[in-house]
């Protein structure tokens, strides 16, 4: 089974808390149906390192709801 763009989509409207919510809701499942074929960092340890590594590596310092959910979904594959 293939990824689905819904979690990208998502991820780019995001304004709110409660779209930030549905976000997390579909990262969970992405997780849970995607797990061994795009998520790199699969475990938290690994998951953990790679928002940091995403985090370090940033220029943005203005937080918000979508910037969070950018950070959660580089996440699964950064390095």
């Amino acid at each position: 089974m293939e990824e689905s763009n819904v979690i990208y989509e998502l991820c780019e409207k995001i304004v709110t808390r409660s779209d930030f919510e549905k976000f997390l809701e579909e990262l969970r499942n992405n997780y849970a149906t995607h797990k061994s074929k795009v998520w790199d960092n699969d475990t938290l340890e690994s998951f953990l390192d790679g928002l940091y590594g995403y985090n370090y590596k940033a220029n943005n310092d203005k937080p918000s709801w979508k910037l969070f959910a950018q950070m959660l979904l580089a996440a699964r594959v950064y390095e």
